[in-house]
This record gives structure tokens, sequence and C-alpha cells, in this order.
């Protein structure tokens, strides 16, 4: 091998070296979101098998395979590399879905405990429009990443995952992340107006209960001026 039969690489290979980031990225944030921060067997299984491919794309490389073994099994060299590219790329493709996934559920899970740790009233007080768009986009990208995760799967193990299809579930994550940010942003606001409202609360019974008593005691005197 030559020079030029990797050159005919570089931007593909420039491109798993971001896509690798990209993931790499996914993986810590659901570390974070995640209290036990494991990734799930199968995901790590397609790591795994994304470096494997990156050691058979080196290998006749750096003269560990034999150029000849290559030729008689995949025809020519440059077919045999590209095919490495595209199953590396594939399953670091597959390593973010997987990761996002994961991610949606610990989304998923925080929604749950945030609408019930917290009245209706006490939410829209503070976001407006939680119940009338946020949660109306969240079942919008659900339902796109279900189509999007669908079509993935479909044809699985042999059928190649799409860098659009990657891309359009980057879209969900951006949107999801963006929806997550902003519902955490507003809870220490909806603490303070909690504990307002309870002290309003308090007070309001307090006026009542001596509204009550003022009452009582003008009704005991009238009654007791009528009737002597």
């Amino acid at each position: 091998m030559d020079s030029n039969d990797i050159e005919k690489f570089e931007e593909e290979i420039k491109e798993i070296i971001r896509l690798y980031f990209d993931v790499k990225q996914l993986v810590l944030l659901i570390e974070h979101h995640d209290p036990e921060g494991k990734l799930p067997l199968p995901t790590i299984n397609e790591l795994r098998n994304a470096f494997d491919h990156f050691m058979r794309f080196l290998a006749p490389v750096y003269g560990i395979r034999k150029i000849e073994d290559i030729v008689s099994l995949e025809g020519s060299v440059e077919k045999y590399l590209s095919k490495q590219i595209d199953k590396i790329k594939s399953h670091l493709f597959r390593v973010g879905f997987d990761v996002f996934d994961l991610y949606f559920l610990n989304f998923k899970e925080f929604v749950e405990w945030f609408e019930n740790q917290y009245t209706p009233e006490e939410i829209t007080a503070i976001i407006p429009d939680y119940f009338s768009e946020l949660t109306l986009q969240m079942k919008m990208i659900e339902n796109s990443f279900a189509e999007i995760k669908s079509e993935k799967d479909s044809g699985y193990p042999t059928k190649l995952i799409t860098q659009k299809q990657f891309k359009e579930f980057q879209n969900c994550y951006q949107e999801i992340d963006r929806i997550w940010k902003e519902i955490q942003s507003k809870i220490d606001l909806i603490e303070d107006y909690r504990k307002k409202s309870k002290k309003w609360q308090r007070r309001r019974i307090i006026i009542q209960i001596l509204i009550g008593i003022g009452c009582s005691i003008v009704g005991g005197a009238v009654a007791y001026f009528v009737f002597r």
C-alpha cells in the first residue's frame, strides 16, 4: 500500500474522529444523569466492534495483514478499507442511539418526578406554556425518535445506519436537552413560589380565623344589646 490509498479516506477518518467525540459527549452526559453511570452491555459491544473495525482498517496500512489476502477476499484494497470505514461509522451511530435511549428514559423519569413533585398551578405559575406547549413538544420528539429508531432497527445487523438518520437523532437529542435545561432552570423559582404560596395560605387562614372571631364578637355584642 502507498500513501495515496490512505489519503482517499482522509476526510472520512476525520468524520469518524468527530463522530467519536460527539458520541463520547453523549456517553458522558448519560453518566452524569444516570445514578449508576453504567452503559448496557450491547452498547459496550458496539464500541468494541467499532474499535475492531478500526484495527482492521489499520492492519493492511501497517503491513499487519497481507494485501494479497485482502484482495483475494474483497477484490480490492480500496473496497476493503471503504467497508471498514462504513462499519466503524455504523457502530458509532448505534452507540449514539443506544445512549440517547437511556438519556430519553432518564428524561421521562425526571418529567414524571417533576409533575408529581409540583402541582399544575405551581408549574404554570413559573412556566406558563408547560402544559400547552412543552409537553406537546416532548410528545412530538418522542414520536419522531420512535420513527427514527424503527427505521434504524429494520434490517439490523446487515443494514447500516445512515448519516441522515443519525442527524435526525441528534436533532431530537438537542431539543430534549433544551427542554430539560429549561425545566431545571425553573425549579428554584417554583420552590420560591411554593414557599410564598404556603406563607400566604397561612396568612389567609389566620385572617379568616380573625374575621370569624371578630364576627362572633360583633354578633354577640349586637345580640346582647338587642335582647338585654
